[in-house]
């Protein structure tokens, strides 16, 4: 099964916007193809935190995935699953593109044969890759193969339905997260109905007391109106990583996306 995907310098910056944020979540770069969806995803080393984009085909100048020769359709494997090592691909990507001669565009051949090797013969399997040829405006073409990891079809690590939730404009949360130490391991999220705060804690070494007992090192409350969608009825905290929640809001402010989030309070 293989994949030919051709990325013009347009959606350049977006996908490498996109390994950014893989970066900062996990160190392999899990990827599964579809004919109508290219998913990108990673989970963190503890498993608390995962990483999910779905690029549609038409960010891609072109988009064909196809069957090896000789095969029919199959019911059962319709698409293709592996990864990279995301610190890797991020480096080539950044490294040969740069601002002073950008790259003109970038031919993607994925080639995954692991699931047809019992059905074809030795001599027609291909090694499975992951192969870059980045083109410039000059016709330059420099290529490059990377292994692949085998890999497992995205399953979410947490699938329930959440009770709260909240929209905002992600270069004002942004600019508010700019306050806090880049040193800070986890932000709180005190909410009520009225506001939001945001909190860093000392990082105190003490068993005995929990995240939210530990003494308060930053604060800054953020009201029901700037928030776009607000849907919180009721009092509820909840701590995330302070690193992976930076990367959510730049991956959203460079994105010009909307900033939603969705979770739960204690007993669900």
């Amino acid at each position: 099964m293989s994949l030919e995907a051709k990325i013009s310098t347009e959606f350049m910056r977006e996908f490498t916007t996109c390994l950014d944020v893989m970066r900062i979540f996990g160190d392999e770069l899990r990827i599964e193809v579809r004919e109508t969806q290219l998913i990108l995803w990673t989970v963190n080393s503890s498993l608390t935190g995962q990483a999910v984009i779905r690029l549609a085909p038409t960010n891609f100048e072109s988009y064909e995935l196809q069957l090896p020769d000789g095969m029919g359709e199959t019911e059962t494997l319709d698409s293709i699953n592996c990864g990279v090592e995301v610190k890797t691909l991020r480096r080539i990507i950044r490294a040969d593109n740069p601002v002073s001669d950008p790259l003109s565009w970038c031919m993607m051949y994925l080639v995954d044969m692991t699931a047809y090797r019992q059905e074809i013969a030795p001599e027609e399997c291909l090694n499975p890759a992951l192969t870059l040829d980045l083109v410039w405006v000059n016709d330059i073409t420099k290529t490059h193969v990377l292994a692949l990891i085998e890999s497992e079809p995205l399953k979410l690590i947490y699938d329930k339905v959440e009770r709260y939730s909240f929209s905002v404009d992600p270069h004002m949360l942004e600019d508010y997260l700019k306050l806090f130490s880049s040193n800070v391991l986890e932000i709180v999220f005190q909410c009520s109905p009225n506001s939001i705060r945001l909190g860093s804690h000392w990082d105190v070494i003490d068993e005995a007391l929990n995240s939210l007992e530990r003494p308060l090192d930053t604060q800054v409350e953020i009201t029901v109106a700037h928030w776009t969608q607000y849907n919180i009825p009721e009092n509820v905290q909840v701590i995330v990583q302070a690193k992976e929640l930076r990367a959510a809001v730049t991956f959203a402010a460079d994105m010009d996306l909307q900033l939603r989030a969705c979770f739960d309070g204690p007993g669900w």
